[in-house]
């Protein structure tokens, strides 16, 4: 009787110890599941998370539960000069409506461990300004999975300034219109079709950008980091534009001054007056003038540059290259200075004037 009593402590002991070592290590499992999820959301896109099956792989170290998103909101036009709207992990959509109110709803769902820790919708008035944003209730939430849309409605009549801003969510409308606008995305694409306002910005950070018209009384202005961007038609009346990592496709340029600048990327600028400056540090720069031009001035480092004109062109040039080959055969010139990697002549009257610099890449006028 003793004797068994004896066996059974180490077998009991062993059996506690067991339960022990494997509530720790899912304890410790799940921990690292959260942390290895809380990273992988900050630097991935929810267009990624969707497609990757580590990132299923690691969410099923948590227990998440899934929550419906279903809210709606409204807000008086009355006295209303700026909306700023500001969203994460969510599309965001921009309508205009008949009424004189500003319509929000804000729906989709999220998967979470705890209801209270799901994202919801703020909207408030702060003075003349509409403020609608999506909130998320503790800074160490576990939301890692939304699939949720932002909807908002503008009234017809409303003409105001706008501040939109997405992370990891994209930018959609048929048209944006106000006085001042401002567009930011971090991981998301911007394509309303057409925008029109008196100031115009676009920034976007490893998303694409595609738009169809922009219409500014003022200035354009765009900056892009690691992401492509095509634009049909910029009417303004001055334009800036910046890429890093990413290439400049604008195809109907209308405007007074025109600075492109873009690194480790192309250029391909369709222009139809005014007054350019482009630069490029690794990449190729395609400009055409649809029509006659005043100063143009190009600098490539890396890439060649090729420049189409219209026929009728008059013109000073001044081209330099490192390393590089010029061509300018379509135009008769009269030579001042010339050489290996120099050129200096006057096309006509000289009205307007072309400045070019290339370290390793050649340089090619060439007529419409």
């Amino acid at each position: 009787m003793y004797g068994r009593g004896r066996n059974i402590l180490p077998m009991t002991g062993f059996i506690m110890l067991t339960i022990l070592l494997l509530g720790g290590f899912a304890l410790a499992k799940n921990t690292r599941a959260r942390k290895l999820l809380d990273e992988y959301k900050t630097t991935t896109s929810k267009q990624n998370q969707d497609n990757n099956p580590m990132f299923d792989f690691i969410r099923k170290g948590v227990m998440l539960d899934k929550y419906t998103v279903d809210e709606s909101a409204e807000l008086s036009a009355d006295g209303i000069d700026k909306i700023t709207i500001t969203s994460v992990c969510s599309d965001l959509n921009i309508y205009y409506g008949g009424t004189n109110k500003i319509d929000v709803k804000y729906y989709g769902s999220v998967q979470s461990d705890e209801k209270e820790k799901t994202p919801y919708l703020e909207v408030d008035k702060w003075g003349r300004e509409a403020i609608i944003r999506i909130k998320y209730p503790a800074w160490n939430n576990i939301s890692y999975y939304e699939q949720t849309t932002l909807d908002v409605i503008i009234p017809d009549n409303l003409t105001c300034d706008l501040d939109l801003r997405n992370t990891s969510g994209s930018i959609s409308a048929e048209e944006l219109k106000g006085g001042n606008i401002s567009i930011s995305t971090v991981s998301g694409a911007i394509s309303p079709m057409r925008i029109s306002g008196e100031v115009i910005e676009l920034k976007s950070t490893s998303g694409s950008v595609t738009v169809g018209k922009i219409n500014a009384s003022g200035k354009f202005s765009f900056n892009a980091i690691s992401g492509k961007c095509i634009i049909g038609s910029i009417d303004c009346k001055e334009a800036d534009l910046k890429s890093t990592s990413g290439e400049i496709n604008f195809s109907d340029v209308s405007s007074d001054e025109i600075f492109a600048k873009s690194i480790s990327g192309n250029i391909d600028l369709v222009l139809k007056r005014g007054n350019a400056d482009i630069e490029t540090s690794s990449g190729k720069i395609k400009a055409k003038f649809a029509d006659r031009f005043d100063k143009l001035k190009i600098k490539s480092i890396s890439g060649k540059v090729t420049l189409s004109i219209p026929e009728s062109s008059q013109f000073d040039a001044e081209i330099h290259t490192v390393s590089g080959k010029i061509s300018c055969s379509d135009f008769s010139m009269q030579i001042s200075s010339s050489g290996m990697n120099i050129l200096k002549a006057t096309v006509g009257n000289g009205d307007s004037r072309v400045d070019i610099n290339t370290a390793s890449g050649d340089v090619e006028i060439i007529k419409n």
